[in-house]
């Protein structure tokens, strides 16, 4: 929400920046803010004028009786005062919440390096690595995935409608290994403090974040404790320090959490896509840092670079057929977790798509170094059974199997 004083201070430069970020009528917006803004801090002063001018004559009439005067007159009028009083205060109570809800609708303004237009003024800033080459033809994952036995969409839209899935066996131990890795990067790596948070939270935490007022047809909320679930762990982490006053010397704070993200959506971005991608309760891991104003430009800079850099480690694109020359830097039990499942799911689709993968390595065929994707854990597909493990798994993956 934007500070106020920001559009007293420099209205024409705030309804600039709103207009380049695509808000309608911003001017329009900012000045019908102001006009309320300036009505209720007129109605403040006289309220509390009059106040204080109550306060005093209180004291005369109170002498005046102590005397044995008559002091009839200065009681009526003071029943005016006071009934002026009770407007002009429920006139301010009433600006308030205008202006709050005023303000909780108008965007921040947006950076002034950020190129103006729609998503065709995107600059890229940054790119690594290069598009997977694959030898066939890609199929959409919600296909592939059926097809491995790990997608079910027909059984989540039994349990939970449309828009739900189901993810099972080697598809939902990948999730689980992404998620653990992902948090363990943020958390060994860069230093980020884990936090596991509640998915229910208050009207202010969902207002706090913006995703409230703006975006409450597409939130979940609970009607008998009014309590929302989350669209994104960011809620309850953002908000962990809410009304409070912190040191400078204590920032920044840097968290990452995980959790289910629930929130209505029936497309992205208004256009419809197909079931899973864009479920009711997806799933996300969140790094944030908190800090004041003057380290922003830092803080989200360095928030990008462990997120970049979890992608670079992970490789997608060979994950999925690249044949990149690069190795995966990295060796611990999580990543090697998920390559694993990945590459298992590349020999599948491989022969899926109708190729016989012999007696070669999956992780050998999908770019990997002739080592395999896990030291003595390689996976091999031949004609008579699609995966064939040669090594028994840790058992701690037993369980899973």
């Amino acid at each position: 929400m934007l500070d106020i004083k920001q559009l007293r201070r420099d209205p024409e430069g705030v309804s600039t920046a709103l207009a380049r970020r695509g808000m309608d009528n911003a001017s329009g917006s900012v000045g019908a803010l102001l006009e309320r803004d300036r009505a209720r801090r007129d109605a403040l002063r006289e309220g509390n004028d009059l106040k204080s001018l109550r306060n005093r004559v209180s004291r005369r009439i109170g002498e005046v009786r102590r005397e044995g005067g008559d002091a009839s007159d200065e009681i009526a009028r003071m029943r005016e005062v006071g009934a002026r009083i009770g407007e002009l205060d429920a006139a301010v109570a009433d600006a308030d919440a205008w202006i709050s809800d005023a303000l909780a609708a108008i965007p921040n303004v947006p950076d002034a390096r950020v190129p103006e237009g729609g998503v065709e003024c995107n600059r890229i800033v940054r790119t690594w690595g290069e598009p997977a080459e694959l030898p066939f033809e890609a199929r959409p994952h919600w296909e592939l995935g059926q097809s491995l036995g790990i997608l079910d969409l027909a059984g989540g839209g039994r349990v939970s409608g449309s828009g739900f899935y189901v993810l099972g066996g080697r598809g939902a131990a990948l999730q689980r290994r992404l998620i653990d890795w992902m948090i363990e990067l943020h958390a060994v790596r860069h230093g980020y403090r884990e936090l596991r948070v509640p998915y229910l939270v208050k009207r202010e935490a969902m207002t706090g974040t913006g995703q409230l007022p703006k975006f409450a047809e597409e939130s979940y909320v609970t009607r008998r404790d009014g309590l929302w679930l989350i669209p994104t762990a960011e809620v309850p982490v953002t908000n962990l320090h809410r009304d409070e006053i912190m040191r400078g010397d204590s920032l920044p704070r840097k968290y990452v959490a995980y959790s289910p993200c629930f929130r209505r959506e029936a497309g992205a971005a208004g256009r419809q896509v197909h079931a899973d991608q864009r479920a009711r309760a997806a799933r996300g891991r969140r790094p944030g840092i908190l800090g004041c104003p003057d380290l922003r430009p830092r803080g989200l800079g360095s928030r990008s670079r462990p997120v970049a850099g979890g992608f670079e480690l992970l490789h997608v694109q060979r994950l999925s057929g690249s044949t990149s020359e690069h190795q995966i830097p990295e060796n611990t039990e999580c990543l090697n977790g998920v390559r694993t499942y990945a590459q298992w799911f590349g020999a599948c689709a491989a022969e899926a798509d109708g190729r016989t993968a012999g007696d070669v390595s999956a992780a050998r065929r999908f770019g990997a170094s002739s080592r395999g994707a896990c030291a003595g854990r390689r996976i091999h597909a031949d004609r008579s059974r699609r995966v064939r493990r040669r090594r028994a798994l840790p058992a701690a993956w037993r369980t899973i199997e």
